[in-house]
């Protein structure tokens, strides 16, 4: 996207975000005191601590609602970064020659939903005609996926603000062209998404699962990623059928930059408001440093995130390299 269309993006999902994680926020508050309040922030943020090192979070109201204050954009950017990696006659939304119909799987906060709308935009404004794209996400965490539809809600909201928001009119043709029952047809092109889904508890069952997925559907791209400290349970299709080519993405290799000013207030204003006096001295301190002494912005994350795209052959010689990697 360009600089313009990029700056409005983020205002619009900057506004979107505050307005659901404040509700989010009033709505978790009402009926506990300031200390059960100041304990589940707490909580919350040492269960994003630890996904550092590849421990699942419970992914409940809590956790939810600061994924999206603090994770949910540079997630975002690292769904769209990775979409413009492959190789343009291998995806739909850029070549415009076949349907797409994607399968995120673990779709969280639809991150991946949004990589997707950007991609299309960068379609749009290039010329390209779109394509029809489907989107079925799934998820196992209902909060999230409650947290993910009302954040999609509110950005579609913002973005309708013509007068607001003049330089997104490509936006908004991308997000009226996006469709979430499945594509039937011939000619359809199947993606099969996995982003940060594989932990030490269930890194076995969602082998298992993708495996099953592939055999049965034969996607032809199949993308997963995994958090920094998880890359033993990245998981890859059998390379007699599929292409890999591995990238690792880092605070300088993502597409879009900038801060998010409205939820990085919102980030200290949860310190300050919920947080401060309310807690032991050391676990302020932990507190104040994840809420005060970082941005909210579209790159959050200083380590890299190992990612895999995997492209199934074209020709049935596996000595062939038929991907331009």
């Amino acid at each position: 996207m360009n600089r313009r269309t990029t700056q409005g993006v983020t205002r619009a999902l900057d506004k979107a975000i505050l307005n659901v994680v404040e509700s989010e926020l009033a709505q978790l508050c009402s009926g506990k005191t300031a200390k059960e309040v100041a304990k589940e922030v707490y909580r919350a943020l040492v269960a994003y601590r630890d996904l550092q090192d590849g421990v699942m979070p419970l992914y409940d109201e809590w956790e939810a609602m600061y994924y999206a204050a603090w994770y949910q954009s540079s997630h975002i950017n690292l769904a769209y970064t990775l979409l413009n990696e492959i190789p343009p006659d291998r995806n739909p939304i850029r070549s415009g020659h076949h349907n797409l119909q994607a399968f995120d799987f673990g779709c969280g906060a639809f991150a991946a939903l949004f990589g997707i709308l950007l991609a299309a935009v960068d379609s749009l404004t290039e010329g390209e005609n779109l394509p029809k794209v489907s989107i079925v996400s799934v998820d196992s965490s209902e909060p999230m996926l409650a947290i993910g539809r009302k954040i999609w809600a509110a950005f579609a909201k913002e973005i309708n603000k013509i007068r607001e928001y003049p330089e997104l009119s490509a936006v908004r043709q991308a997000f009226r062209a996006l469709e979430f029952s499945p594509i039937q047809g011939k000619g359809t092109r199947h993606w099969l998404c996995a982003f940060h889904v594989a932990y030490e508890e269930n890194a076995n069952k969602v082998a298992e699962y993708l495996t099953s997925k592939i055999a049965s559907e034969r996607p032809d791209l199949v993308i997963v990623t995994t958090h920094p400290g998880n890359k033993r349970n990245a998981f890859c299709p059998e390379q007699g059928q599929y292409i890999k080519r591995e990238i690792r993405l880092g605070e300088d290799s993502f597409l879009l930059k900038g801060t998010f000013p409205l939820l990085t207030k919102f980030r200290s204003d949860l310190f300050d408001l919920k947080v401060k006096s309310h807690l032991p001295e050391e676990q302020e301190q932990f507190a104040r440093i994840y809420l005060r002494n970082y941005p909210s912005a579209w790159v959050t994350n200083r380590f890299e995130s190992q990612c895999f795209l995997n492209l199934r052959r074209i020709s049935s010689n596996n000595d062939i390299d038929d991907l331009p990697f």
